[in-house]
């Protein structure tokens, strides 16, 4: 778990639930996400961690092409010497990577969905800091399992006025790179949350049922 001084590993009692992968290859998964009930011993045994309220999240309705976006995790190519075997610690150094949405039909199809539950984020070999320069993109493996959030609508003119209140939401989760399509695969927040909320109600039916 990546968070602030305290934080630590909790066994995850009852183990977590996950989509079907075909053929039980994870790689063919198209939504590829899971979740755990969390219960208030193991949460407050996290430690100092956030949980997200309805309120940060994104409802996806707004058009896309008119927003940024913000993928944010913890990419393998940053992580690798962040391992301290003495200390037997880890450290762990974020990604951010901001960039547009894009309706990409080839990819879709290559993943066998329709588009309609997933977000393809444009990422390309070189970016733009925020200075203006130019350098290359890190490496996006081990981005999966990370968010994707709608930073707002920067065509509007008020996103910029000095009273405005701008507060990322989460769009989706990241499941996969695909680099001959220069995108970042992400999976719809309401996709995800409408999926868990059917498993549990299937799961008080079949209690009901005994």
């Amino acid at each position: 778990v990546g968070g602030p001084i305290g934080t630590r590993p909790v066994h995850i009692a009852g183990g977590a639930r996950s989509t079907v992968a075909p053929d039980d290859l994870r790689e063919k998964d198209p939504f590829d996400f899971a979740f755990w009930v969390v219960s208030d011993d193991d949460a407050r045994a996290l430690g100092g961690v956030v949980f997200l309220g309805k309120d940060r999240l994104s409802h996806n309705r707004a058009p896309p092409e008119r927003r940024y976006f913000m993928a944010y995790g913890y990419a393998r190519s940053r992580n690798k010497t962040r391992v301290n075997h003495y200390r037997k610690a880890i450290g762990l150094r974020v990604s951010r990577y901001t960039g547009t949405v894009a309706q990409i039909p080839e990819l879709a199809a290559t993943l066998g969905v329709s588009g309609n539950e997933h977000l393809f984020l444009h990422f390309g070999q070189r970016a733009e800091t925020a200075d203006g320069a130019q350098e290359n993109s890190f490496g996006p493996v081990g981005l999966s399992g990370g968010g994707l959030f709608d930073l707002g609508d920067f065509t509007s003119h008020a996103i910029y006025a000095d009273y405005a209140q701008r507060r990322a939401v989460l769009a989706g989760m990241l499941i996969e790179h695909h680099a001959e399509h220069h995108a970042v695969v992400a999976v719809k927040i309401g996709f995800i949350v409408g999926s868990i909320r059917r498993a549990l109600a299937k799961d008080r039916a079949d209690q009901g049922n005994v």
